[in-house]
């Protein structure tokens, strides 16, 4: 009898004719109970354990002992022996050839059904008592419409097969499977450790919704959440708002180019601090599903301390840009006083020869002229002042202080109009600081003059005290501030000029020299304070002073 298995039909799974012993009714998922997805990640796990060879070879193995106990199963039939060497299968359908195409865009070099090719080898050899080897010719995975299969006896084979001939004499597929599940064991624990126990926070993402899949310890612990909270969250519930669309661009991106490098977001973390991530992504294959794998690294110190080597950078820059303007502005001064001074003799002089002439009755306007020239050698010399003052470098003599009582010589010690007050609102337990007085006197007078003179309508000056405990850098030390505020209700100050008003030689005022906040800068820094405001165009401002308590004292005694 010829033996010859024809195409299967695509809807029914039944043969379009009839071979014998009902042979085509099995169905393809009772031998190969897997799906597309399934058989693909067992093929990929075997190939890595074992290597591409015996992996195909177990598989092979596997589809003769699947073939080999149904062919037994039907050996109570009526045995007939085919009558030619060789028999032929056709399929449209084989999982092991849609596995191949599922995962690649190329035609494979070789046949890719090494179960199917097992199994019909297992069933013919079982069913007519003699072994009968069926090989795949033509493959699906290869560009074929179909893939066929020839079988021969064992016998006709020549030496070119003969190691296939013999992968089925070997009686050791229970072995193999033992050793095959044994490795497959230690592969997953292996890659599992590396995954749960890996210091780089791994976190696995579905790419359609963004809920998390799945984390590691060194996840679970950046965002501060437990994994089973983290399993009930998204991409969007750890990352800050203002990064949701860059996530949302992100995913698009690794849809289409299945990797995105070196992406900087920010994460708030459970206890709502901050951290500053890098993250990089990519597409893989995850329990038979594609998912992002995204690796982070927390990059909030390297940002802290680009922060601070940039703002020292410019403390740098600032302060060897004021040592040249403080040496420019020694120079002047020097320059200046001695023919100022000479001028003031002058003009004393001639005030003094004319006291009792005429001359002063005849030109009136001439004793005015007099006063004017005085008025201005005088403001030549204050700003003379201010320069030397400036170029000088600010030493400081620190003793304990009660800043509430040089706030409250402001109001006797300052030249305050008629339509403007002065209020107070001192914190009456405010601790004794270790500042200069004279000092903290210098810088609070120029504000609250600076204060008045922005109010020429009048107004109302508050200067407020009060004490600030703060937390201060990763230990949470906490450290004491005294905060003494200028708040006035004058025109306020243009927004444009905020950032340079502590510059020196800047002013807004017409016969200002811009260098009263500049000294007054100086001096509070060297205190370990710092000066910042608050101004809205003509609502007013509010100058803050925030001087540490101890700075100096802390100082002196390491």
């Amino acid at each position: 009898m010829s033996l010859e298995i024809k195409k299967l039909n695509e809807d029914s799974g039944k043969a379009a004719t009839n071979p014998p012993h009902d042979f085509i009714k099995w169905n393809q998922n009772e031998i190969l109970p897997l799906n597309v997805e399934e058989l693909c990640r067992l093929k990929r796990e075997l190939a890595w354990t074992l290597g591409v060879k015996r992996a195909a070879a177990l598989i092979t193995r596997w589809g003769y002992s699947c073939g080999q106990s149904d062919g037994l199963a039907l050996i109570a039939l009526k045995k007939e022996p085919p009558s030619e060497e060789a028999l032929s299968y056709s399929t449209p359908r084989s999982l092991e050839a849609e596995a191949y195409i599922y995962l690649n865009d190329n035609a494979a070099p070789a046949p890719q059904c090494h179960h199917l090719a097992g199994y019909l080898t297992g069933f013919f050899s079982a069913r007519f008592g003699e072994p009968i080897l069926f090989e795949e010719e033509k493959c699906r995975a290869q560009g074929y419409k179909s893939c066929q299969f020839s079988g021969h006896k064992f016998s006709s084979h020549e030496n070119p097969v003969n190691d296939l001939a013999a992968l089925f004499k070997e009686d050791n597929l229970g072995r193999e499977l033992e050793e095959a599940l044994d490795q497959l064991k230690q592969t997953k624990d292996r890659y599992q450790n590396l995954f749960e126990y890996s210091n780089v926070p791994i976190f696995i993402v579905d790419p359609d919704s963004g809920a998390f899949l799945n984390m590691n310890m060194a996840a679970s612990e950046l965002s501060g959440y437990t994994k089973q909270e983290l399993l009930g969250m998204n991409v969007f519930d750890l990352c800050r708002a203002e990064f949701h669309s860059k996530i949302a661009e992100a995913v698009k991106k690794l849809v289409g180019e299945g990797r995105v490098e070196d992406q900087e977001i920010k994460i708030q973390k459970k206890d709502s601090t901050v951290r500053h991530i890098s993250q990089s992504s990519k597409i893989l294959s995850y329990g038979g599903r594609q998912v992002i794998q995204a690796a982070l690294r927390d990059i909030t110190d390297l940002k802290i301390s680009e922060q601070k080597e940039k703002e020292l950078q410019e403390k740098l820059i600032k302060s060897d840009r004021l040592s040249s303007i403080g040496r420019l502005a020694a120079n002047v001064a020097h320059e200046l006083k001695n023919p100022l001074g000479a001028i003031k003799n002058a003009l004393y002089y001639i005030k003094t020869s004319l006291a009792n002439s005429p001359v002063l009755e005849v030109d009136p306007h001439l004793k005015e002229i007099l006063k004017l020239a005085e008025g201005e050698v005088d403001t030549s010399v204050t700003i003379i002042g201010e320069l030397l003052d400036f170029s000088r470098v600010v030493t400081l003599s620190p003793r304990k202080t009660q800043i509430n009582e040089i706030v409250r010589q402001l109001p006797k010690i300052l030249l305050v109009p008629d339509n403007l007050r002065i209020e107070l609102d001192l914190d009456q337990n405010l601790p004794i600081a270790f500042v200069d007085p004279d000092r903290m006197k210098q810088v609070f007078c120029n504000l609250a003059n600076n204060g008045m003179q922005s109010m020429p309508h009048g107004g109302v000056l508050k200067i407020i005290t009060t004490l600030e405990v703060a937390s201060i850098g990763k230990e949470e030390k906490e450290e004491s501030f005294i905060n003494v505020e200028f708040e006035d209700s004058g025109v306020g100050i243009d927004p444009d000029f905020l950032t340079k008003i502590f510059e020196p030689l800047f002013t807004t005022k017409a016969q200002g020299t811009g260098l009263g906040l500049a000294i007054c800068n100086n001096i509070v820094e060297k205190a370990g304070g710092k000066i910042s405001v608050v101004s809205q165009k003509g609502k007013g401002s509010r100058f803050t002073v925030r001087i540490p308590m101890d700075f100096n004292q802390n100082k002196e005694e390491k």
